[in-house]
């Protein structure tokens, strides 16, 4: 049995911090992986996978093994804010003006990025997004519309 912490007393004019809320049981989602995905073997996964199609399909076939599936897709928005929050914290740490606190561990840019594309395949597949369509979708509406607004590099980039 743990005791029960007591409240840490706060002075005067300063505020309390916030209490960690516990989030409520998310209501089961579908579990359909988007159009073409194909099921990726979630253990002995070699290396990073090829395409956006194999991100989707092995994030999906994560998600498969809980009850309750997806999140609703405001509470992951929720989620993807929070996990851009937490780049941003590492950015600014590492090439800001705020210097992390003495003892804070070093963090992790490349797997902050990381979690933020898990959130966001995790998104995109409870929303039957097919992320690497719409990927090329984009690009060709940036090379209509932007192509002539850069000053192009000349020889090999």
């Amino acid at each position: 049995m743990t005791a029960r912490r007591k409240p840490k007393r706060v002075a005067p004019g300063r505020r309390a911090p916030a209490r960690k809320r516990t989030a409520r049981k998310p209501k089961p989602r579908s579990r359909a992986v988007p159009h073409g995905h194909r099921q990726h073997a979630l253990r002995g996964h070699a290396g990073p996978p090829a395409t956006v199609a194999d991100l989707q399909a092995r994030v999906h076939a994560w998600i498969g093994q809980f009850e309750e599936g997806y999140w609703p897709p405001l509470s992951m928005l929720a989620r993807l804010t929070e996990e851009v929050g937490e780049l941003a914290r590492e950015l600014n740490h590492h090439y800001g003006h705020k210097p992390k606190k003495r003892g804070e561990p070093q963090g992790d840019i490349a797997l902050e990025v990381a979690d933020i594309v898990f959130v966001l395949v995790c998104l995109c597949n409870a929303l039957e997004i097919d992320l690497g369509n719409a990927f090329e979708r984009v690009m060709q509406k940036y090379d209509r519309r932007d192509s002539r607004r850069w000053t192009r590099r000349v020889g090999n980039y």
